[in-house]
């Protein structure tokens, strides 16, 4: 996401925060599993409800995923956390590959 997006979807929240509409944030919760939990819960109570959460690594979600499966947690919430997984670890992978390129080339280019 942007800087002009992410700026735009704040703004918005707010006016919405203004106009009573609750509103909390993934950063709020100790452990990502919790602002799930509490996000869907607060979903199916009051449908109008925003949420910004931000995904953490993928070490971190490796982590969140264990607990959840060994505290049963809701099989939709640990389903999301696999999808949500899996695209942060291959996000991770291209990244470092990325910067590996971009080392090579840099290192190259002083040779």
């Amino acid at each position: 996401m942007t800087f002009e997006a992410i700026e735009k979807r704040l703004s918005l929240l707010e006016r919405q925060r203004q106009k009573g509409r609750a509103i909390f944030f993934s950063t709020q919760f100790d452990r990502y599993e919790d602002y799930l939990v509490e996000a869907k819960k607060a979903r199916n109570e009051c449908p109008s409800i925003s949420s910004i959460s931000i995904v953490p690594s993928a070490d971190e979600l490796r982590k969140c995923l264990e607990r959840m499966v060994t505290a049963d947690t809701d099989e939709d919430l640990i389903e999301s956390v696999r999808e949500q997984f899996s695209l942060r670890e291959q996000q991770e992978k291209d990244y470092q590959e990325r910067l590996k390129c971009c080392q090579e080339a840099w290192d190259d280019g002083f040779d």
